[in-house]
């Protein structure tokens, strides 16, 4: 399932949308904060969000569902966050339902798929649905960025971020990294950007970010060559393939360490800091490569800041089964001998090499359902 474009919205409701967002980016600040929404304080939609948070979707979603058919402004907006996840996997219980079930639940009625509630909001003149909905747009600038930040939702806006590099607006990422709201995880894409158009002071930046031995650097280093080497190490970096011959072995304990204690990769480092603390450093090199990247690692977000915290969601039982259970469907086959393997973006994995790095992420996922 997957969210209704801008142009399922019928005529005359764009109209009014892009008046009111022309309205919106009139206003930006430059202090965030989150934005309270009404129905955010019900004990109902508390206790479904806790449910939603143990990845019980089938006492939440219901709760949530019923809550926005009855005006619930923050279970209509925390529904069509939880929709986006959906791309990553799904829980058992959500994908036992029929697609009729399935919009039953996410969406409201109307149109062949139902009509998004981020859309109902938007219509309505909600300042965070009408940010939220910009970003399906095709194309973004630092305005909106801004004023996601603004809105507090500073994980959404760090995502938007690559899409303001790849189109005719990339020295934006300059004015925003200035002002300080470029994030941790994206600053190589400042770095990057830098090295392209000759921003001297960043790329002065990603050189000194470079001696102190920060990965990501490397990615923005203004002296990217076509070596194959480098782009092994480049490879290590993105996707965990550190099983190249030309990456020696202290950089790849390096690298190892840097799985583990880095803030970027901190949904993959808390997944195996619950599921297999005894192998923690094997674990999650391991499943950093399963997962099949940094970009989907540091996508793996909150579907509503405003409701739930970056923290929380990566503290939670839904955000480790989320990931696992995207590990599972890059399970591509059995081979005529009856192994298992998963594609990743260097190779094939079998599970029997899951098992040999760490025993106990592969019994995890044999046993899991999804």
């Amino acid at each position: 399932m997957t969210d209704l474009s801008l142009l399922d919205i019928q005529s005359q409701s764009m109209k009014k949308i892009l008046i009111a967002l022309f309205v919106l980016a009139s206003v930006i600040r430059n202090s965030a904060h989150a934005v309270e929404l009404d129905g955010a304080n019900d004990p109902q939609f508390k206790a479904a969000i806790e449910s939603w948070l143990d990845d019980d979707d089938k006492t939440s979603l219901p709760i949530l569902a019923k809550l926005a058919k009855t005006g619930n402004v923050a279970a209509r907006l925390t529904l069509s966050g939880i929709e986006r996840l959906h791309i990553q996997s799904v829980s058992p219980y959500f994908k036992s339902l029929t697609r009729k079930e399935q919009r039953s639940l996410m969406r409201a009625g109307g149109g062949l798929s139902g009509t998004s509630w981020l859309n109902i909001e938007a219509e309505r003149g909600h300042q965070l649905a009408f940010a939220l909905l910009r970003v399906q747009a095709p194309n973004i600038n630092q305005i909106l960025i801004r004023k996601l930040i603004d809105l507090g939702e500073r994980e959404t806006a760090s995502r938007q971020i690559p899409r303001i590099i790849n189109s005719l607006k990339s020295e934006q990422i300059f004015d925003l990294a200035d002002d300080h709201f470029v994030p941790k995880e994206r600053r190589h894409r400042v770095w990057q950007t830098a090295a392209f158009k000759g921003n001297q002071k960043y790329i002065d930046e990603a050189n000194r970010a470079l001696r102190n031995g920060d990965p990501l650097a490397l990615m923005g280093s203004p002296n990217r060559t076509k070596n194959a080497d480098f782009k092994k190490h480049q490879n290590a970096i993105y996707f965990g393939a550190i099983t190249e011959e030309a990456i020696s072995e202290e950089y790849k304990k390096g690298l190892k360490k840097w799985f583990v204690t880095s803030t970027e990769l901190k949904p993959v480092s808390q997944l195996c800091n619950v599921e297999c603390p005894k192998q923690m450093e094997s674990c999650t090199a391991m499943a950093y490569k399963l997962i099949n990247g940094y970009h989907n690692v540091t996508n793996h977000d909150t579907p509503l800041e405003s409701v739930i915290s970056q923290a929380d969601f990566i503290n939670s039982a839904k955000s480790i089964n989320t990931l696992l259970r995207h590990i599972l469907q890059r399970k591509k086959g059995i081979t005529n001998d009856g192994e298992i393997y998963f594609a990743t973006y260097s190779r094939l994995i079998y599970l029997k090499d899951i098992r040999a790095a760490s025993s106990c992420l592969a019994d995890k996922l044999a046993t899991l359902q999804y």
